[in-house]
C-alpha cells in the first residue's frame, strides 16, 4: 500500500508534513427529527486494495467496484462487480493492459457507464516521459473500456498529450468521469504546467512559473479520441474535481476556485507556519454543459459559497455533486472559513436554478477540523434522498502528524437528506485508516465503501422507518 503524506505547496510543490494541535469539538445541526434509520443489507471486505470507487449500474443494479492493488512495488488497476446485491464479488479483472502500468493515486479511481452498458474506468499512472527536480515522472491518467459488462477490457487510451519541449510538461491529477445520456465521455481534471528546470526553492512565494486550471477531455466516439476544453483557468491545484450526468441530460462539474493573498496578512485558522509564503481562497464552484450533454458549450462557473477559505496549503478537498429527477442540484463540501454561515465544517447545499445559486445548510461544524483530505461524496437515490459521506479523524489534544492512508482511528459520517432538504437520519462507522469514503446510489440500491487498514469495507445500505 502507498503512503501519501498530507502535502502543502511551497509555491507549486514541495511538501512538508503538518503537525496539528487541536481538540475536535464538532457540533451537529439537525433540521428534522429522525424518522428513518440506516440499515446494512449486505457487507463485504475487499482485501489489499486502495483508493476504491463504487458505482451502481442504473439499469440492472449491478454493484461495481474499481480500485488499485499493489504487491512488491507492482501496481495495477482492477474492476470487480456483484450480481447478488453486494454479498459476493467476482474475481477482479485487471483494467490496464500492461502489467504494473498503473500507479496508485491519493484520490479514488473513476468509473461510469454508457447508456448501452459499457463500463469506463479512468486510472492514474506515472508518466516518466517528463522529468523535473521533485520527482521521476509526473502524474497522469488513461481510460479503459469494457464492452462486456466488466468481464474484460480493451486497449487503454491516453486522452491527452504531454509536451516535453524546453523542459515543460503537464501533470494531470484529480480526474473524474461522467458519461452523458448520448454517450459523450467527459473527464474533468486538474492540469498543472511544470517547469522541469527550476528548483523547489524557486517556487516559494509568488514567483511561480506554472498555471493550474480545470480542464475537461471530451470524447464523442466511445473514448477512442478526445478533444480538450478549459473550464477554469485559475483553480486550486490540489482539490478534487467531480462530474455527474443529470436526469435532464446535461453534465455538471464542480471544483475549487482560487484567489491568492499574502499569508502574512491573513488571520485564517489554516495559515500554517513554515508553509507557503502565500495562501489562496478556495471555494466550490459548479458549471454544466448547456447543450444536453454534448459538451460543445459550458455555463460560467457559479460559486456554491463565497466563504473565502484561505489556506497556505494543499487541502485535497472536493465536493460531492448529484442531480435529482426534479433538476435540483445537490452538493456537499468542507470549508475552513470562519465566514461560513455556521463556521468551519461540512455543509450540504442545493440549487433549483441549474447551479446558479445555492442554499447552504450545516451538517458538522467546529472551531477547527484537522486538515486530512476532508472531501465529501454524495449520491441521490430513487426516492429523491441524498446520501452524503465524509471522514473526520479522531485526535487527542497532543501534536500529531497526519497522513493520508495513515493508521489512525477515524469516523465515517453518513447523512441522508430528504427531498425537502431536511436531515432524515445519520449513521457513523468507525475505521482504523484515514481515507476517502465513496458512495453510489441508483434506484433502490445504495453502496458505501471506505478504507480500513489495507482493505476496503463495502456496505449495501437501506432506509427503514424508525420503530415507534
Amino acid at each position: 500500500m502507498y503512503m501519501h503524506k498530507l502535502i502543502f505547496f511551497l509555491g507549486i510543490t514541495g511538501s512538508i508534513a503538518i503537525a496539528m494541535t487541536a481538540m475536535i469539538a464538532i457540533s451537529m445541526e439537525v433540521n428534522a427529527l429522525e424518522e428513518s434509520k440506516i440499515e446494512t443489507i449486505n457487507s463485504y471486505t475487499a482485501k489489499n486494495v486502495s483508493n476504491m470507487n463504487v458505482a451502481v449500474e442504473p439499469h440492472n443494479g449491478t454493484i461495481y467496484a474499481a480500485f488499485y492493488r499493489s504487491n512488491n512495488d507492482v501496481s495495477n488497476a482492477y474492476l470487480t462487480y456483484s450480481n447478488d446485491g453486494g454479498k459476493t464479488f467476482l474475481e477482479p479483472v485487471r483494467v490496464n493492459e500492461e502489467n504494473s502500468d498503473a500507479g496508485d493515486a491519493w484520490y479514488p479511481i473513476s468509473l461510469d457507464f454508457s447508456p448501452k452498458g459499457d463500463v469506463y474506468v479512468v486510472w492514474a499512472f506515472h508518466n516518466e516521459n517528463v522529468t523535473h527536480p521533485w520527482g521521476d515522472g509526473v502524474r497522469d491518467f488513461k481510460i479503459s473500456k469494457s464492452t462486456d459488462g466488466g468481464k474484460s477490457f480493451g486497449e487503454s487510451e491516453y486522452p491527452g498529450s504531454t509536451p516535453a519541449a524546453d523542459g515543460l510538461g503537464f501533470t494531470r491529477t484529480f480526474h473524474e468521469l461522467a458519461v452523458s445520456e448520448n454517450g459523450t465521455v467527459f473527464i474533468p481534471h486538474l492540469s498543472l504546467m511544470i517547469n522541469a528546470t527550476q528548483s523547489v526553492a524557486e517556487y516559494v512565494g509568488d514567483d511561480i512559473s506554472g498555471e493550474g486550471q480545470t480542464n475537461v477531455f471530451r470524447s464523442t466516439d466511445g473514448g477512442n479520441t478526445f478533444d480538450e476544453f478549459v473550464l477554469d483557468k485559475l483553480v486550486c491545484n490540489c482539490c478534487h474535481t467531480k462530474a455527474v450526468t443529470s436526469p435532464q441530460g446535461d453534465v455538471y462539474f464542480s471544483w475549487r476556485s482560487l484567489e491568492r493573498a499574502s499569508a502574512q496578512n491573513s488571520s485564517s485558522t489554516y495559515n500554517f507556519e513554515n508553509a507557503s509564503a502565500y495562501e489562496t481562497a478556495r471555494d466550490i464552484v459548479v458549471s454544466r454543459t448547456v447543450d444536453g450533454g454534448l459538451g460543445n458549450g459550458y455555463s460560467e462557473p457559479h460559486a456554491v459559497t463565497e466563504n473565502k477559505w484561505f489556506i497556505n496549503g494543499c487541502p485535497s478537498s472536493g465536493a460531492g455533486i448529484d442531480v435529482d429527477d426534479r433538476g435540483r442540484v445537490h452538493t456537499a463540501y468542507f470549508t475552513g472559513s470562519d465566514q461560513a454561515p455556521d463556521g468551519i465544517g461540512y455543509y450540504y447545499a442545493y440549487s433549483d436554478d441549474n447551479g446558479t445559486s445555492f442554499k447552504n445548510l450545516p451538517l458538522l461544524t467546529s472551531d477547527f477540523v484537522p486538515l486530512v483530505h476532508q472531501g465529501t461524496n454524495l449520491s441521490v437515490d430513487g426516492a429523491g434522498n441524498t446520501w452524503i459521506t465524509f471522514i473526520t479523524p479522531k485526535m487527542s489534544n497532543s501534536t500529531q502528524e497526519m497522513e493520508y492512508h495513515q493508521e489512525n482511528e477515524a469516523t465515517i459520517h453518513l447523512f441522508v437528506v430528504d427531498e425537502n432538504a431536511n436531515i432524515l437520519t445519520k449513521k457513523e462507522f468507525t475505521t482504523s485508516t484515514i481515507g476517502q469514503p465513496v458512495i453510489s446510489s441508483s434506484g433502490g440500491t445504495t453502496v458505501l465503501a471506505f478504507e480500513n487498514g489495507d482493505d476496503y469495507r463495502i456496505y449495501r445500505l437501506s432506509l427503514s422507518p424508525m420503530e415507534a
